[in-house]
């Protein structure tokens, strides 16, 4: 099956179950106040962590499997995730091209600015 064709529903399930996995939250014991507050980050504090991503990704920190030039950076998204185990920012960069709509790239920064 081509990758466009794909089901939409689907993508988007995978992505729900793999999210809460990361952040430990079943679907029997979620409720509206157990997972973690986002927040959008913008200005110059979006702007660093977008190039704190992109200098990453030109240093070989990642192995990703789209060119590095299809990562469109001007129309990534920062955020900050605050969570019992600590605060986290992460970048998420989407890939422009001839790739699906969903494909991003992100990357999750700890409190002290390094790659979680």
């Amino acid at each position: 099956m081509n990758r466009k064709n794909r089901s939409w529903g689907g993508v988007v399930a995978t992505l729900l179950v793999v999210s809460m996995a990361f952040w430990g939250i079943s679907p029997a014991t979620a409720d509206a106040g157990s997972g973690p507050e986002l927040s959008a980050v913008g200005g110059k504090p979006a702007a660093e962590k977008i190039e704190a991503a992109m200098s990453a990704v030109e240093q070989g920190a990642f192995a990703i499997h789209a060119p590095a030039n299809t990562l469109d950076r001007t129309h990534a998204t920062v955020y900050t995730i605050g969570s019992a185990q600590g605060d986290y920012t992460s970048v998420t960069i989407p890939v422009k091209g001839d790739f699906s709509l969903l494909s991003n790239f992100t990357v999750v920064f700890d409190a002290a600015g390094r790659i979680a």
